[in-house]
């Protein structure tokens, strides 16, 4: 059968979203929504779908984890997903289709989201189709110690996310034996959390990143009671705890923008005082170079890069410029002079 005929589970768009309509991941009220999927879904073609914003597809988005390691994935060339080739993914799953709800015997019912109320018996259509996808894609050699919904995700920045409602589930395993079932089309493995970041960076997803960037604020917990951060990674991670947290990407990464940019202008102005106005203020440009760090962090971990790593590619391309390894105004001179909106109209090109 064509994918575009393949009969899938949708909700009016107008009853998910007649209370709110929210940007990002959801992690409050799920048992209401959860029962308002269960009693309006409806089954209908997936072609028509796919472009039709008064309906949203519900996709179970499943993000495995064995201790503190993480499973990710990526598609190989022979993948159908050619625009998706070489990226990783975090999430496992796909479209509940019509079989799902045909017949439940031996499946299992997820109740008040508590791993010990797991029970065999006669499952929903959400946890049939669930199960299916996550059988579908991947061999766990394992047993399942937990399994739980941690939020429903939405996203209407692009028009293929503005469709699609994620059902964003947590299994944990007792056993890192997991692997993908096509070989031929997917590789995967398991990474901690921390390199997750460098893992999607090149994946356009909004999903993933919103996902990523979720797992990263609830596995971390501030330590204040450490006088010292020893690292760069230290320093991110401890920023992570004490972010505002945003249901919307964007305004998120824009608020982070702006931040840097206003508290480089106190540094700049408290350089002002003390050099121009005879009013000393040191103290306030410490302070402010601090302030200005810690949304060089909030940005970093926006786009799961590593500090280090930008110091590091940074020292790098000054070692190539200074060649001598001193200043030099000839090197100084000839350093080049990019054009980020000309390089990044080459690059979508």
């Amino acid at each position: 059968m064509n994918k575009d005929d393949e009969q899938i589970l949708v909700v009016p768009s107008e009853i998910i979203f007649a209370r709110e309509k929210w940007q990002g991941l959801k992690t409050d009220n799920l048992d209401y929504y959860l029962e308002l999927i269960k009693n309006n879904c409806q089954f209908k073609r997936r072609g028509d779908m796919e472009n039709d914003p008064s309906f949203q597809q519900i996709i179970p988005y499943i993000v495995f984890n064995f201790k503190d390691k993480y499973f990710v994935y990526k598609y190989l060339p022979k993948a159908g997903e050619q625009r998706l080739v070489d990226t990783y993914q975090l999430g496992v799953g796909g479209h509940i289709n019509e079989e799902d709800s045909a017949g439940n015997k031996g499946a299992f019912k997820l109740i008040e989201n508590k791993p010990e109320s797991l029970i065999q018996g006669n499952a929903d259509v959400l946890e049939i189709g669930m199960m299916r996808e996550w059988e579908e894609e991947v061999d766990f050699k394992g047993k399942l110690l937990e399994k739980k919904l941690i939020g429903i995700l939405n996203d209407d920045s692009r028009p293929v996310e503005a469709v699609h409602l994620g059902l964003v589930y947590s299994f944990t395993g007792d056993s890192p034996e997991i692997f993908v079932k096509e070989t031929e089309k997917m590789e995967g493995k398991l990474v901690a959390l921390e390199e997750i970041g460098k893992h999607i960076e090149g994946n356009p997803g909004v999903w993933v990143q919103i996902v990523y960037r979720y797992l990263s604020k609830t596995k971390i917990s501030g330590d204040f009671s450490k006088k010292y951060i020893a690292t760069l990674k230290d320093y991110q991670e401890f920023c992570k705890t004490v972010a505002r947290e945003f249901d919307d990407p964007e305004k998120e990464i824009m608020t982070w923008g702006l931040g840097i940019s206003g508290e480089a202008g106190d540094v700049a102005g408290c350089i002002k005082k003390t050099y121009s106005h005879g009013n000393d203020q040191k103290a306030g440009i410490k302070e402010n170079l601090g302030d200005t760090l810690w949304y060089v962090a909030a940005i970093c971990n926006f786009f799961g890069w590593n500090m280090e790593d930008i110091l590091n590619e940074n020292a790098e391309k000054l070692k190539i410029r200074y060649s001598a390894g001193v200043f030099t105004e000839k090197d100084a001179a000839k350093r080049e002079r990019i054009d980020w909106n000309e390089k990044a109209t080459r690059k979508n090109e």
